[in-house]
């Protein structure tokens, strides 16, 4: 009789839910740690394109994802005046849905296929023959640890795998707004604005909210200041003001 293999996962993001979703699917005992209290995600809505969509169908995460969602079909570029650079159409699926209804989406995947996950568990160190210690002091062992506890990853920094950390010069604050009514950004675009190194993204994620993305260089202090300098932007962007 075949042994039950194991699995412990560190982090509860798309990266741990998917493992925890595919390994469980599998026959594996899985255990998935998320530090925070519950699963969460960071940022506000997301496009998941062709190969995203596979993913998830296999998953069985598919239908939940995409229960109420923007179908993109073209992604414009424009810029500061609202005159139009290139238009790039979707020659594949490609929808815009709320981060966490993903997230939601695959955490139900994940534990209809037996997977148990923990909130309010850290993972901290890992080790080459599958040891697993956590933040209470706890140790495991598995067949398999996954480190799925992002950039800064603790378990990856305690095996010595980082070679180099190169830090990007720019970034973004991410919004998520109410549609002011249903029938509002239904045209399937997506659209970039550019004023020089500012750039405004405009991207439906749901029948009733939109996702917007400002983004600028790490250097530009006063475009990164929260809250939102919205006459700044304004002064960025003319045709965006209300």
């Amino acid at each position: 009789m075949s042994r039950t293999r194991s699995a412990e996962i560190v982090g509860g993001g798309f990266a741990g839910l998917a493992a925890a979703c595919a390994l469980a699917q599998r026959g594996w005992r899985v255990r998935l740690h998320e530090r925070a209290e519950r699963l969460r995600t960071a940022g506000a809505g997301i496009n998941v394109y062709e190969n995203g969509l596979r993913v998830l169908e296999a998953l069985g995460a598919l239908e939940e994802t995409l229960a109420d969602n923007a179908r993109h079909l073209v992604r414009e570029t424009r810029d500061q005046h609202d005159r139009l650079l290139s238009t790039h159409p979707w020659h594949i699926r490609v929808y815009g849905v709320l981060r966490q209804r993903m997230i939601d989406a695959l955490a139900a995947a994940a534990r209809r296929a037996g997977a148990e996950l923990l909130t309010n568990s850290t993972g901290v160190s890992a080790s080459p023959s599958g040891g697993l210690v956590l933040a209470n002091g706890e140790r495991v062992q598995a067949d398999l640890v996954v480190a799925a506890d992002g950039v800064n990853s603790s378990l990856r920094d305690s095996l010595g795998l980082l070679r180099s950390r190169r830090y990007l010069p720019d970034g973004a604050i991410r919004v998520l707004i109410p549609k002011v009514n249903e029938a509002e950004a239904t045209d399937g675009r997506t659209i970039e604005y550019w004023s020089g190194s500012r750039r405004f993204l405009y991207n439906p994620c749901s029948r009733t909210h939109l996702y917007l993305a400002l983004t600028m260089l790490h250097r530009d202090e006063a475009a990164r200041a929260v809250p939102v300098d919205k006459a700044l932007w304004q002064t960025s962007f003319p045709p965006l003001a209300p």
